[in-house]
């Protein structure tokens, strides 16, 4: 009997055992996803959030798995555990207007509409729950009453990441982490950006890519870039070497000249802070201001869009948030000026389509009028972003992670190809409406 005893005893102490040890390693590994999530290795931690989440329903776990799928644009696994979360009723207002984007990124409106007026409801005050409403309620606007353009997907992307072309020597210089040797990005498992030049050769050819000639080293990002109207002057995006405590890499914007024909002596612009990022650089025609992105504080959203006066002396003004018309609570990014006097950008506050879509706003002096969203099919249910038009403003090209292209991002082309007039046809003799 006692040996009986004993033995039972020692099987439950075993399988005791078993069990803490089991919770001990479950716990350590969850630990472990929660530090690669505040490091924003994404790619990482989803697979350790997973197996966690097979046998647990732990909030926190399941919020940080549904923003590693987000912010890695896996919009169907990231709806999956938003619809956990936000049915659950303990979560912040936030993630109900992250599960109606989501929702409508994918093409279920309905249900987006549902859950935009719950986190109205919640947040009246922030405008992005409205625009989905407005957006979803919208759709046949998003055709109709845009301007007509024929899109296609340009001959000079990879399997790989390819976006925000400019126009430069006769081709087009862009970003893409092809054929890279650098180490690989910890948020997405992608190698870190180049900058890549193609030679325009026709209309449906262009030259092999190859780096652009410069001085343009980094371990990180290197991208986007933009230059002056002599192509004398590029500025370029790009991380910055690591030096606070927190292991952030900030993105800064760097001035480059060409000498001798190859882009060197680069310089921050005096602006920077290692607090916030600033990033995706354009110089408007007059090469007069510079237009770019930042997560600075003092602005409406995550990420506004901002401008400088660039002085003759090659020093800078004060720097100017484009202002309310222009920025919401979201993000503002990847600013382009026309030479028609057009400032082109992307947002995901507005009312779109999905996901990051493009807009145009008429620049009026000082102004900007209220934004116009492009429509179909410049604009998808995914993201659109990056567009540069030529001289005339009738054909360029734009980025876009949509459906049906060669890799992640791709580069687009498009052509306008009609222009929408509107008005009312009277009768020359009866001056009535026909």
């Amino acid at each position: 009997m006692i040996i009986i005893t004993y033995q039972m005893n020692k099987h439950i102490f075993t399988f005791f055992t078993l069990l803490v040890n089991t919770f001990l390693l479950q716990a350590q590994n969850l630990n472990e996803a929660h530090k690669l999530f505040e490091r924003f290795a994404y790619a990482d931690a989803i697979p350790i959030y997973e197996n966690y989440l097979n046998n647990h329903d732990e909030q926190l776990a399941m919020e940080r798995l549904a923003e590693c799928y987000r912010l890695t644009n896996k919009s169907d696994k990231a709806e999956k555990w938003l619809s956990k979360i936000v049915k659950s009723g303990n979560s912040e207002p936030l993630f109900t207007l992250y599960y109606a984007q989501i929702l409508q990124a994918n093409n279920k409106c309905d249900l987006a509409i549902l859950f935009a007026q719950q986190y109205t409801r919640q947040i009246p005050d922030d405008s992005r729950g409205k625009a989905i409403i407005e957006a979803c309620n919208n759709l046949y606007g998003f055709s109709a009453n845009a301007i007509e353009y024929e899109v296609k997907n340009a001959p000079l992307n990879s399997i790989n990441d390819d976006f925000c072309p400019v126009y430069y020597n006769n081709g087009i210089v862009f970003c893409s982490d092809r054929e890279s040797k650098k180490k690989v990005h910890d948020w997405t498992n992608k190698p870190f950006l180049d900058i890549y030049y193609a030679y325009k050769q026709s209309a449906e050819s262009y030259s092999i890519p190859v780096l652009l000639n410069g001085d343009f080293k980094s371990h990180y990002h290197v991208g986007p870039v933009c230059f002056n109207t002599e192509g004398t002057v590029a500025y370029i995006t790009r991380n910055a070497d690591v030096k606070n405590n927190t292991q952030i890499s900030r993105l800064k914007i760097f001035r480059a000249d060409m000498i001798d024909g190859k882009w060197k002596d680069l310089k921050v612009l005096p602006f920077d802070n290692e607090n916030y990022s600033i990033m995706h650089p354009f110089l408007s025609y007059d090469n007069q201001w510079l237009y770019f992105a930042s997560d600075m504080p003092g602005g409406y959203g995550g990420i506004d869009l901002y401008r400088v006066m660039v002085e003759n002396d090659n020093t800078y003004g004060e720097v100017e948030n484009l202002g309310k018309n222009i920025n919401t609570e979201g993000n503002e990014m990847f600013p382009h000026i026309s030479v028609d006097g057009y400032l082109f950008f992307s947002s995901n506050g507005l009312a779109g389509i999905g996901g990051l879509d493009l807009f145009r706003s008429k620049i009026s002096g000082t102004n900007f009028e209220k934004p116009q969203n492009l429509g179909f099919p410049i604009n998808s249910n995914d993201d659109d972003f990056a567009l540069v038009s030529n001289k005339n403003s009738n054909e360029g090209y734009f980025s876009s992670n949509r459906v049906g292209g060669e890799g992640g991002d791709d580069i687009y082309t498009f052509n306008r190809t009609s222009i929408l007039l509107k008005g009312i046809v009277k009768d020359s003799k009866t001056n009535q409406p026909i």
